[in-house]
């Protein structure tokens, strides 16, 4: 269903299609081949399966066999299809005009054109490294937002993320330059680390926390695809709950690591648990930045 509904979208970028199907030991699909995460060991320790998150998986793959190739990534969830049946082309060329755009970071336009007193200096400020797409159809809320509101309609936000901002980055429809893969680590989830259901939204803040210091921008919400699955609230509801209560000093806590913790400023968490998670996940984030320069290189 989603290869033939995506079939015509993709011939005409000239996509190479890699499914990546989860297990205990991950296969990729491509063509008539069928590669497992246990041929390759040296990775085995950055990517997680049982989660969104085995997708790393898929990236480190296509750059090994197509790298010298490729211009851009785009990875889409398997329950994800474009908008209206005549919209086979719309949402990467939308991904890929916007990836080859330059966007202002240090200031917001007041409207869909530049007003009196936004400096020229600035327009074309930094290059777009990644395009976080919109949905239509299921929201992607979180468990107790569901069960309080429902599944309340909410337009996608189209904007460029200024610099020094965060947003919950999803990883359903998202599309990035290759250069920014090093910086592109779906966080480690799953049972065996005691947290689930935030892989991608851990994995936005580092990747926008780079992409400001190496002056490169994202933009969100210029691509839509439609998702038509819901997950299980309740499910949801007891795989987040240790997730959303981390969530909450998560980025402070990854900006004091990287800017403070020498210092004498004080951590904003003192949860051991959480830290010792910060720390697994900081170990696999640069060996999975060494894995893709010798991939790139």
């Amino acid at each position: 269903m989603f290869k033939d509904a995506w079939r015509e979208h993709f011939t005409k970028h000239r996509v190479l299609l890699v499914c990546v199907l989860d297990g205990d030991d991950p296969k990729i699909g491509y063509d008539d081949s069928c590669v497992v995460l246990s041929n390759f060991p040296e990775w085995k320790d950055v990517v997680y399966t049982h989660n969104d998150g085995v997708r790393n998986f898929g990236f480190l793959w296509a750059m090994k066999c197509f790298g010298k190739d490729l211009r851009y990534i785009v990875t889409l969830d398997d329950d994800v299809f474009p908008v209206t049946p005549q919209d086979e082309s719309l949402c990467i060329s939308n991904h890929i005009h916007h990836l080859q755009q330059k966007y202002p970071i240090s200031w917001m336009s007041t409207a869909t054109e530049y007003m009196r007193g936004f400096p020229y200096g600035i327009r074309e400020e930094a290059e777009c490294w990644v395009s976080h797409g919109g949905w239509e159809g299921n929201r992607d809320y979180d468990a107790p937002t569901r069960l309080v509101n429902g599944e309340r309609e909410a337009s996608c936000t189209s904007m460029v993320v200024p610099k020094g901002c965060l947003i919950p980055v999803c990883g359903m429809n998202l599309a990035f330059r290759v250069e920014a893969l090093p910086y592109l680590y779906f966080a480690p989830m799953g049972e065996k680390v005691g947290v689930q259901r935030f892989g991608d939204i851990w994995m936005g803040l580092r990747l926008k926390r780079e992409l400001d210091r190496l002056g490169k921008c994202m933009v969100t919400g210029k691509s839509f695809v439609r998702h038509v699955q819901q997950s299980n609230v309740f499910r949801n509801l007891e795989q987040e709950a240790k997730g959303i209560r981390w969530n909450e000093t998560m980025w402070q806590y990854l900006d004091w690591y990287r800017n403070d913790s020498g210092s004498n400023s004080p951590s904003p968490t003192d949860d051991v648990e959480m830290i010792r998670y910060f720390k697994l996940w900081d170990e696999g984030y640069f060996k999975w930045q060494d894995i893709v320069r010798g991939l790139l290189a």
